[in-house]
């Protein structure tokens, strides 16, 4: 499948393959991500973590060692943003080397973006992301989010999520790197919004690469991104630390309900990683809005690693043995 828009294509790196063995599991079934609790207030009024949505998963794809559900909203609308979400192999497909392509694309009148979500469970450990092309320049109204999620803990964990998103949240003037260990918003604060869980930075890439860390752990998470190829000190962009002498802060939805204190979420059996590319409502009509260009988006994912922390330990201890 070739899209109109050569330059929009991304070609990420998602770097190596799985750590976790393959368990099959449940799949998602209703859900509503939030719609993102890094946009600028301009872009939201609040986290639409309360919209109603239909969400089935159906196709499953072999992709980095890995079997993925593909989320299919069947025509309805699903989070983030809301948008229609669809799992059709001329949307999101893995090509004969092995890498996966996410696309928006207008089809019938509607715009539709991709998701794709892991089977196996992934918890604390190491995540990197390697990324090639110009993702620093995304259209304005489109979203890259590398992410962990669990439909299931919201009450206790604000969904487990932890996120790296690229994009402006539909405004030139936003930085367009995004850090975040939820809940970023809430009701416990005067402004709504718990700044020090959230980390915006300007990334201008000098090359064709850039390379994104995730570490998760029970005290602390740590998000890290690089100029080129892998995790170079002396090419780093901006690291950034989030360790539990923060305070704990709670969220709130449309029903009035809260959650406890959350301070780092916790991961759980259900808890797995997503790769999206969507579009933010910027008009609070409850559907993601087009590209500003009006033509498609293509990314396209060369593999994926997560390392578990007992894994990611033994790897730390070997290295400081070998002088590595």
């Amino acid at each position: 499948m070739a899209l109109t828009r050569p330059v929009a294509v991304l070609i990420v790196v998602l770097q190596a393959a799985a750590g976790l063995p393959q368990t099959l599991g449940q799949a998602p079934a209703v859900q509503a991500e939030s719609a993102a609790a890094t946009q600028p207030e301009v872009a939201h009024a609040a986290p639409a973590v309360d919209i109603p949505h239909v969400e089935t998963t159906p196709r499953t794809i072999e992709f980095a060692g890995m079997t993925w559900w593909v989320k299919d909203s069947q025509g309805g609308l699903a989070g983030p943003g809301p948008n229609a979400f669809s799992a059709d192999e001329r949307d999101v497909w893995v090509d004969d080397q092995g890498r996966l392509h996410l696309t928006i694309s207008q089809r019938d009148g509607k715009w539709l973006s991709t998701e794709v979500i892991t089977q196996a469970p992934t918890g604390y450990g190491d995540f990197e992301f390697q990324i090639t092309g110009a993702v620093d320049n995304l259209d304005l109204n489109a979203v890259l989010g590398l992410f962990t999620w669990d439909t299931q803990t919201w009450k206790t964990d604000a969904n487990s999520e932890i996120d790296i998103e690229l994009t402006r949240w539909a405004d030139a003037d936003t930085p367009n790197l995004h850090y975040a260990v939820h809940p970023g918003w809430g009701p416990d604060t005067e402004s709504g919004k718990h700044p020090e869980r959230i980390k915006m930075t300007e990334m201008a890439l000098d090359g064709e690469e850039s390379t994104h860390a995730i570490h998760w752990s029970p005290t602390l998470v740590t998000c890290a991104s690089y100029q080129g190829a892998g995790q170079d000190p002396e090419k780093l962009i901006v690291r950034w630390e989030f360790d539990d002498t923060n305070p704990p802060r709670i969220v709130g939805n449309a029903q009035g309900e809260t959650t406890g204190p959350i301070l780092i979420p916790k991961p759980s059996p259900t808890t797995n990683t997503r790769i999206n590319l969507w579009l933010i409502d910027t008009d609070r009509d409850k559907l993601g809005n087009p590209p500003t260009d009006g033509q498609p988006i293509e990314v396209i994912i060369s593999g994926f690693r997560y390392t578990p922390a007992e894994q990611a330990q033994a790897v730390a201890e070997q290295a400081v043995e070998t002088g590595e």
